[in-house]
């Protein structure tokens, strides 16, 4: 997670962001080799160009009132105890409870400048939330 999340946050809050811990280099390149693999993909790149994406009509992560825990229930996705997060071509991934990024959620998305993905260590289903709010997802075989 970028530092100047980290040090907004402390500001806020006056504690450290409850991330569980951040992945790895080597970590991060298992989790982006398995995903290329799932997609048949060769590049990472493509992974952000490909179409089997889905749109999440009714939500919009930039709305004040926005609720990550009903975006699972929507999409039928069992809530997991720990949840990743990537920020960056799958080479910045953070770990956190769900439930602290549901709580904090406007804190680590930051409108207009992140597109992030959320997903389970599993790859099982992967929700990527773009810096205009749009949601989109897939689910995957394991």
């Amino acid at each position: 997670m970028d530092q100047i999340k980290l040090e907004n946050f402390r500001k806020e809050y006056g504690f450290e962001i409850p991330i569980i811990r951040s992945l790895s280099p080597g970590e991060c390149l298992k989790i982006r080799e398995n995903l290329l693999h799932k997609f048949s993909l060769d590049d990472i790149d493509e992974f952000f160009k490909i179409d089997k994406f889905s749109r999440l009509d009714g939500f919009n992560a930039d709305e004040e009132n926005f609720d990550l825990k009903a975006v699972f229930r929507k999409l039928n996705i069992t809530t997991p105890n720990e949840i990743c997060i990537n920020f960056n071509k799958f080479e910045s991934i953070d770990i956190l409870r769900f439930d602290d990024l549901s709580k904090f959620f406007s804190d680590i998305w930051y409108p207009s400048l992140d597109d992030i993905e959320i997903f389970d260590i599993n790859l099982s289903f992967i929700i990527s939330v773009r810096h205009y709010g749009r949601i989109y997802y897939v689910k995957l075989q394991n």
